[in-house]
């Protein structure tokens, strides 16, 4: 079976262009839902939201009053995906660029045989050359423009490293899709042996977070404002860890197991074996 994939997109312009060509080849479909309200400044032009048309992605319109709201986020994802139970569907935020050590038909399989309903992973942050908050065009290689695969997020401001990546439709994601949910309840990332959990020895996915560009200062302190308190809180925290670093990332904090990895293959991070094991005992 091959997967949909389900993004949202709009509270900033430069990246979901470069999503959707790396989605492009893995899945079947593309469902992007666009913030009207985080886009009602744009330019009507804007290549970003032309080319989501242009290579045959779905798009549907929502309107968050204050923004961009986790909860309001995966509310939106839960709600189609419930409407297709047997389809599965890889789920990232626009700036999330998945990486499996398999085929995900290879990996679905497994998972319809087996009774599990839903993949996991943790974020690889893509830092910029020296820690520098790169600028992303359209006609960027991204890979080159950040080629520093790290540990970033949580070590600076104790942000949830985990995402569900894969899922199927009648499988519920929690609030920033960060972990499964059965009804109201969150299914916690050390329950690394739930009966529904893809197994973390097969395969736990590389979630590369291109968030650190040049954008992400003005972002971080827009969220700061929203009525969602703790991840408004944590991004004060990573606004501040930034400041206090001159608006750069220090590359060379051996907390951030920072690697030059300029490519994009699942193998090339060195750090991942050792780094995927802190996330789950996080």
């Amino acid at each position: 079976m091959i997967p949909i994939l389900i993004t949202v997109s709009g509270n900033r312009k430069n990246i979901l262009h470069h999503q959707l060509k790396h989605y492009k080849t893995l899945v079947k479909d593309a469902v992007v839902f666009i913030n009207d309200s985080a886009c009602a400044n744009r330019d009507i032009n804007d290549k970003s939201y032309d080319d989501a048309v242009a290579q045959g992605a779905n798009t549907y319109r929502v309107n968050y009053d204050q923004g961009f709201i986790p909860t309001q986020v995966t509310n939106v994802i839960n709600h189609y995906r419930s409407k297709y139970p047997k389809e599965w569907f890889i789920i990232a935020d626009d700036d999330e660029f998945q990486y499996y050590n398999d085929d995900l038909p290879n990996i679905i399989d497994y998972c319809l045989a087996n009774g599990h309903r839903y993949v996991t992973g943790g974020f690889v942050d893509r830092i910029g050359v020296n820690g520098h908050l790169s600028e992303i065009k359209e006609d960027s290689n991204i890979w080159s423009l950040f080629p520093n695969a790290a540990f970033y997020r949580y070590p600076s401001c104790k942000a949830c490293p985990h995402k569900i990546t894969l899922a199927s439709g009648n499988m519920q994601v929690s609030g920033g899709q960060h972990f499964a949910a059965i009804g109201q309840k969150a299914i916690s990332a050390k329950h690394a042996d739930h009966q529904l959990r893809y197994p973390v020895d097969r395969t736990f996915t590389q979630v590369h977070h291109f968030k650190w560009d040049n954008t992400v200062v003005e972002r971080l302190l827009a969220i700061t404002r929203l009525t969602d308190l703790q991840y408004s809180e944590e991004c004060m925290v990573q606004h501040k860890a930034l400041e206090a670093n001159g608006f750069h990332i220090d590359i060379n904090k051996p907390d951030y197991y920072c690697q030059y990895s300029p490519t994009a293959k699942y193998d090339s991070y060195k750090h991942w074996p050792h780094v995927s094991a802190l996330m789950l005992n996080i």
